[in-house]
């Protein structure tokens, strides 16, 4: 039974390393593509609970170009992939153990 469990381990790893790549990317395209006139900060929708952790959801899309518009539905897609994932691996390490 450990064995099943460290394969199973060793596999969500390797995928929320191709998730969080791929996250990361997404991050450096959306921060590449903002309009000119923007601040680094002022792109995020207003509130305090906005600037309390990065999610791309919280990124407001009138402050980015068409090509960041474009960036960001495939980040937003790959955020909500990233924490299924992590919550449906918690959940099966749990039902492993």
């Amino acid at each position: 039974m450990t064995h099943l469990a460290t394969v199973l381990i060793v596999i969500w790893l390797a995928g929320l390393v191709f998730l969080v790549g791929q996250w990361m990317n997404f991050l450096r395209l959306v921060h590449n593509n903002l309009v000119p006139e923007i601040g680094y900060s002022d792109y995020m929708k207003p509130g305090w609970w906005y600037r309390f952790g990065f999610r791309f959801s919280n990124v407001d899309p009138a402050q980015l170009t068409e090509t960041g518009r474009a960036h960001l539905g495939g980040a937003i897609r790959i955020e909500q992939i990233m924490f299924a994932w992590m919550i449906g691996g918690a959940l099966l390490l749990v039902s492993v153990y």
